[in-house]
């Protein structure tokens, strides 16, 4: 960052920014490639001027006063603390943000001179002076934005916050543990904290303090500015995943006692971390935050189960077998949030006072856990399909659309989706929503819809109409790049790259707003695509717009050609289990980006070329052929039999319907598969058979059932597909 200076000579250059949250970027007419929602704010503005108390009710805020004459401590040399009551009036606005950054630089300057033992030793003659550093990324005590971005900018100038948070958090934490071993003292942790909140120990007025420059991480990181985000980062998470591993214990101690807001600053900043850094959750997941805020999902306080579940639910993964006892959602956690969740509804702000969320951040986190398919049937047995259905009827279109895209992602699962189109008013209401006003809410309604029903009856449609187009269709091809809106800058250089190689692309950013069903057009894409290349990165498999692109895709067996964009990702789940055994083209080393981009060129080859004489256009209004797709998305369809002779896929036509128990048996054995035979119990041919219909009809069906009722390895998984594969030609 740069010396105060040049933050003072940014002040007539700033402008007001509105939107403080993440939007995604790109045509409207296609939302849905990450929601993650509009107006999610993870911050302490709830506990701003005297604090939250007991009952979470908020302290009235002062009524307007007129302007304060600057300290005489800023210009008198005395090195005097600012006085109490000065902090207690203290308010920036435009007319007085020059002034307020000098007393946050005089302040912050001042504690740094002091002996860190003194200011625990004497906490409470400093809490007003830690909590002024705090106050100015209130939004109640500081209302614009661009204030409060040059209030945290000052704060985190060379580092110096960082510096005294640090030191200030060690020397507590050293006190604490002396106090163990004074007369009196406790050796169980818990225990020695109620010990000194009953002796009002200084210590546990230092706690306070170490909260409010807590609150400059959690509120700095609620504000999505790439330039303060990452120091904000780099300088707190080793620092705050260690205190929320082996020095905090807010379960152990009263409601009342500052560990709590200490774990709830914590906690809010992961969430917001999580949210809004983009790759924050690798580095998370590396280093072990997933079970160390695991341990503050059985908090007794709600409030602090309600934080922990929330940034939880951006770190859940897919690759956790060996620690999925610990770490996999229970059933009492999702019944948890969505009973957060009904409160919010309830209230006429949908936003719950007694846990301190808003309805959107509460679907989004419902929708973070939905990612994980084995989660999407639980979340409906656990009852969430009747709030979702709640919050599209609210009038409140990010909440909408928050709402619509977990509906949308709980349909890949098949038996959720039947689900789905049996609960009373659900199809209604998002039929209505995808004729809104707001772009995104039609977008993503238009999405859910696609996914539950209107692609089945698109390609029954096809089939009739497809006739003669089909082979003007193979004549002109394109390369499809699927993408999430995040990394649209460097999907476009890789576009740059294509073309420059004389290939027809076709990408969403150029193509949706032409059709008037953007769901039609990406069909019609990738039925014309000669080759399809997702653009990977953690993101990825979170969009339901991206999961729709490529697994039809797979269905039509388009050549899928992945690139990475995030190093050291790796996909899982759905995704791994598609592009099993595909190789990657890493894009995420300069120094080999140009070779890498050359062997991806000669990976698509020429069915894309743009001939002389063609246009450079890629193919959007060709009818799909007359083939008919199998029902059902395929993250397991690896392969699709041909019917193209009119016959219909039937169970007792398949060479193993006639087999005995004794030959599955023989058959498991010879494919490798033995180990399974005793499960398998009494299945016979014809069940066999069943099983090869479901595995083609219904791979979103069969992958979970295989994976969970059989125990499956993914090997083992790949192993039967290919053995399935087998008995139906």
């Amino acid at each position: 960052m740069g010396s105060s200076s040049s933050v003072m000579e940014k002040l007539p250059e700033m402008n007001q920014q509105t939107n403080l949250t993440t939007k995604k970027s790109g045509p409207p007419s296609y939302a849905g490639k990450a929601s993650i929602g509009r107006n999610q704010s993870d911050s302490a503005d709830k506990d701003a001027v005297d604090g939250e108390g007991a009952d979470g009710k908020l302290t009235p805020k002062p009524p307007t006063e007129p302007e304060m004459p600057p300290p005489a401590c800023l210009s008198d040399g005395s090195k005097a603390q600012i006085p109490h009551d000065y902090i207690s009036k203290w308010k920036v606005t435009d007319s007085n943000v020059k002034q307020r950054l000098k007393e946050l630089k005089y302040t912050l300057t001042l504690l740094l001179s002091k002996p860190v033992d003194e200011l625990v030793t004497n906490a409470s003659n400093y809490d007003k002076d830690f909590f002024l550093l705090s106050k100015g990324l209130y939004p109640s005590q500081n209302k614009e934005y661009k204030n409060r971005r040059l209030v945290l900018e000052e704060l985190i100038n060379k580092d110096q916050i960082f510096k005294l948070l640090k030191n200030y958090w060690k020397e507590v934490m050293s006190a604490f543990e002396k106090s163990k071993k004074e007369p009196g003292g406790c050796s169980d942790n818990g225990k020695q904290w109620q010990e000194l909140a009953k002796n009002n120990s200084c210590i546990v007025d230092a706690l306070t303090n170490c909260y409010h420059l807590l609150v400059v991480v959690w509120n700095g990181s609620d504000m999505k500015i790439p330039e303060t985000l990452l120091p904000l980062y780099e300088n707190t998470i080793p620092f705050i995943l260690e205190a929320l591993d082996s020095q905090l214990f807010p379960m152990e101690v009263a409601a009342a006692h500052p560990q709590h807001k200490v774990v709830k600053a914590i906690l809010g900043t992961l969430h917001n971390f999580c949210n809004k850094h983009d790759n924050s959750i690798s580095d998370l997941r590396e280093k072990d935050a997933l079970r160390i805020i695991g341990k503050y999902r059985n908090s007794g306080a709600d409030t602090l189960k309600a934080k922990a579940m929330l940034a939880y639910s951006y770190l859940l993964s897919e690759n956790n077998d060996e620690e999925k006892s610990v770490l996999e959602l229970g059933e009492d956690d999702i019944k948890f949030l969505i009973t957060v969740l009904k409160d919010a509804l309830g209230q006429p702000n949908e936003r719950s006072k007694l846990y301190g969320y808003n309805a959107e951040e509460l679907i989004v986190g419902l929708n973070n856990i939905a990612v994980i398919d084995s989660n999407k049937q639980r979340l409906v047995d656990a009852g969430i399909l009747p709030y979702y259905l709640d919050a599209m009827k609210k009038d409140n279109p990010p909440l909408q659309e928050c709402a619509a895209h977990g509906v949308w992602t709980l349909a890949f699962d098949e038996n959720s989706k039947q689900k789905i189109s049996s609960e009373p008013h659900l199809l209604e209401t998002l039929k209505k929503l995808s004729k809104s006003a707001d772009d995104e809410v039609k977008g993503t309604a238009t999405g859910a819809l696609w996914r539950i029903e209107g692609e089945s009856k698109y390609l029954q449609e096809s089939k009739k109409t497809g006739g003669d187009t089909q082979a003007a269709s193979k004549k002109i091809k394109h390369i499809m790049i699927s993408y999430q809106w995040d990394v649209k800058k460097e999907v476009l250089q890789l576009r740059k790259k294509l073309k420059e190689a004389g290939l027809r692309v076709w990408i969403d950013v150029e193509q949706m707003h032409k059709s008037s069903d953007v769901y039609v057009a990406m069909a019609k894409a990738v039925e014309n695509s000669s080759h399809i290349i997702p653009v990977l990165t953690e993101k990825y498999p979170t969009s339901n717009a991206c999961r729709q692109e490529i697994t039809y895709a797979s269905r039509r067996e388009i050549p899928i050609v992945p690139v990475r964009l995030q190093a050291k990702y790796r996909p899982e789940g759905w995704l791994d289990l598609l592009l099993a055994a595909t190789y990657f083209y890493d894009l995420t080393k300069r120094q080999e980006y140009e070779q890498k981009i050359s062997e991806l060129i000669s990976a698509l080859g020429s069915d894309a070329k743009i001939l002389p004489g063609e246009s450079e256009d890629p193919v959007t209004d060709i009818a799909l052929s007359s083939e008919v797709p199998l029902q059902g998305s395929a993250p397991m369809s690896m392969f699709k039999p041909d019917f193209s002779d009119g016959s219909q896929l039937n169970a007792s036509h398949l060479k193993c319907a006639s087999w005995s128990v004794q030959q599955v048996n023989g058959w498991l054995k010879n494919m490798g598969l033995e180990k399974y035979a005793k499960k398998l119990g009494e299945v016979n041919g014809k069940l066999l058979a069943e099983m090869v219909i479901i595995q083609i009809r219904s791979p979103d069906a069969f992958y979970p059932m295989v994976r969970q009722d059989l125990g499956m390895s993914m090997v083992d998984i790949l192993k039967l597909n290919a053995a399935l594969r087998e008995l139906s030609q």
